[in-house]
């Protein structure tokens, strides 16, 4: 009962533009701290459903209870390569063409939770991050 109770919360929580803790993204366990929060940007999900990207596009069950995978954010968005071509603009600051080679897009994108600078864990950065 417990249970359906939780699942019936977090469902209102996100229809009412609130994430849940059932949709948050997973980080690398080797990240102890994944660097600051940015601060007064929106959840990526809020960007996707304005362009009409549903729920059940990324996830592939519904309700939504898995993260959704590196491999499901670059089906839409290009391959590793094609995001550092695409931010190659940024120079040595680029974190797609880094020296990390190509990371889990969680490690930084938070649809459900705010986006973190994961290069600030090591290097003095103030990179905003979608």
């Amino acid at each position: 009962m417990r249970s359906i109770l939780l699942l019936v919360c977090s469902l209102f929580l996100l229809s009412a533009g609130v994430p849940s803790f059932v949709h948050a993204q997973s980080a690398s366990p080797a990240i102890a701290n994944p660097g600051p929060a940015n601060p007064g940007t929106a959840p990526l999900y809020v960007k996707h459903t304005d362009f009409g990207v549903d729920c059940i596009t990324c996830h592939d069950e519904d309700p939504p209870a898995k993260p959704v995978p590196t491999e499901v954010c670059l089906s839409c968005h290009g391959s590793y390569d094609d995001l550092a071509d695409k931010t190659s603009d940024m120079g040595a600051n680029n974190p797609h063409g880094s020296h990390n080679g190509p990371l889990d897009c969680g490690n930084c994108h938070g649809v459900h939770r705010p986006s973190v600078n994961f290069c600030a864990q090591c290097h003095a950065s103030d990179l905003d991050v979608p």
